[in-house]
């Protein structure tokens, strides 16, 4: 897609979903500081509320019905990367952080969560005391998947180091009653990162044969990574996230519920086709312009037949002052119902905002 035609289709896809004049979001009128209390409160005195909640809740027969997923991220704090735009401590405040998430839950159609164990412990137990309380609930059957590796934090001198931290094994999975795991798995052959690289890649392979050997899905996220201005970013080099993505789908014993998320990197349709696996495209840092990412995932879904979804976090968490819930069903129109971005975002924010 050339430039000039992506510029016309996201100032498109941002007039179709554009905001009433000073609109802004305010995710104290879904969860404010006292109703997230509570959870401090059980973990003082009834630690085994997490545990049943999680235990109790409705789950889903299989993933998808089409195998296409839209699945909310909510693992970037536990990284060391609170930043959400401009603000490099954006998702500080918890209660905001977890209020835009059940504003997605509760007012989209995506089909799961992403998360780390205090975030997941967070979303069950407020759903299971709405249910307490009379309510109707806002998680549903939703998949729920969870973060494996986040130690690779972020700034840190070993990086690349990015062993499991959070949930350690297939039995942890199990024991959470969780759909299925994603881990990350950085790469770059530059200097002696790249032996924290190899190192991972071995702890991740024998975590990959854990959870195949369970039967759950696990979504492996391979990046191509270069240090530029002291920091890793990801690479551009097409023939690289070719290179990395046949190794990547080599990991482990068994690939029959193994997925990949990788990013919208150009020529999408060369690198997806590297792969048998179903893919999911990821979004990104938070640009506080949607309307982009909305563009990208339209492109993306055309791009090979085993682009199946996305995993996007912080674009939709986080879209400027905008409602996070008007992203999400976008991309949901986008990968289940394979409208464009223009007809998506018009669609979704026919739904109305907060």
């Amino acid at each position: 897609m050339s430039d000039d035609i992506m510029v016309e289709q996201v100032r498109a896809a941002a007039q179709a979903m554009a905001m009433p004049q000073g609109y802004r979001f305010d995710s104290a009128a879904v969860l404010d500081e006292a109703a997230v209390l509570p959870l401090t409160h059980l973990r003082a005195t009834d630690g085994d509320f997490f545990a049943k909640a999680l235990a109790e809740r409705p789950r889903r027969p299989q993933l998808s019905k089409d195998g296409r997923l839209v699945i909310l991220a909510a693992d970037h704090p536990a990284r060391g990367v609170p930043g959400a735009g401009p603000d490099p401590v954006g998702m500080a405040n918890r209660a905001d952080y977890l209020a835009r998430i059940v504003r997605v839950l509760d007012a989209s159609p995506v089909d799961g969560l992403m998360a780390t164990p205090d975030v997941i412990d967070d979303i069950v137990a407020l759903d299971a005391l709405q249910r307490r309380d009379g309510g109707k609930g806002f998680l549903g059957q939703r998949v729920l998947i969870g973060s494996m590796n986040r130690s690779g934090l972020n700034g840190a001198r070993h990086e690349l180091w990015d062993m499991p931290t959070c949930y350690l094994s297939a039995a942890d999975l199990l024991a959470a009653n969780l759909d299925g795991g994603k881990v990350m798995w950085r790469y770059t052959a530059q200097g002696d990162a790249n032996r924290d690289c190899l190192q991972s890649m071995v702890a991740l392979a024998e975590l990959l044969a854990d959870v195949a050997e369970a039967g759950l899905p696990m979504f492996l996220e391979p990046l191509v990574v270069e240090n530029r201005f002291e920091k890793w970013l990801l690479s551009k080099d097409e023939i690289e996230w070719i290179r990395l993505i046949g190794v990547a789908s080599a990991l482990g014993p068994s690939t029959a519920r193994l997925w990949l998320k990788i990013p919208m990197v150009r020529p999408f349709s060369r690198i997806v086709r590297a792969t048998t696996l179903p893919i999911l495209m990821l979004g990104g840092p938070a640009t506080g312009i949607p309307a982009t990412v909305l563009v990208d995932f339209a492109e993306g879904m055309t791009t090979g037949p085993n682009v199946y979804g996305a995993l996007v976090g912080r674009n939709v968490l986080y879209p400027g002052p905008d409602d996070p819930a008007i992203i999400a069903r976008a991309v949901c129109h986008i990968v289940h119902n394979q409208q464009g971005a223009e007809a998506a975002a018009a669609e979704a924010a026919r739904a109305g905002r907060l």
